[in-house]
């Protein structure tokens, strides 16, 4: 069952996607923040991690900066939900070693569709 780390500052979104993997049937973890996401990334292994870009205390580009430093983290694949649509930003994240950037909002299906993709580039079952 694949393990999912969902960061979210904004809670209805947050919740609508724990929701959303739960009814898939993966393992979910969530952060309200980077801070959080720091501590959880720290003590359990996370095949997937959603995140937003613009968060306070720490920024969705600092988690994943974290995330790609860590070789015991290199297997992850990152998928960015954000309202941040300018071209700089999705550029930014690309090379930073993203899988996936969309923009809110999003179709859930379009999100599904773009996490069942980057399990299967990474063999997660």
């Amino acid at each position: 069952m694949p393990s999912v780390l969902v960061v979210e500052d904004n809670e209805f979104i947050r919740t609508a996607l724990e929701h959303l993997m739960d009814k898939e049937g993966m393992l979910v973890a969530v952060a309200n923040n980077g801070a959080e996401a720091f501590r959880l990334l720290d003590s359990i292994r996370f095949d997937l991690m959603i995140t937003d870009m613009m968060m306070p205390e720490v920024t969705g580009i600092e988690v994943i900066k974290h995330i790609k430093k860590d070789p015991d983290k290199a297997h992850m694949g990152i998928i960015v939900v954000s309202s941040m649509d300018a071209e700089r930003f999705v550029n930014d994240a690309y090379r930073l070693g993203v899988d996936e950037y969309i923009v809110k909002p999003f179709m859930p299906f379009e999100l599904m569709l773009r996490i069942k993709k980057v399990f299967s580039e990474k063999g997660i079952r």
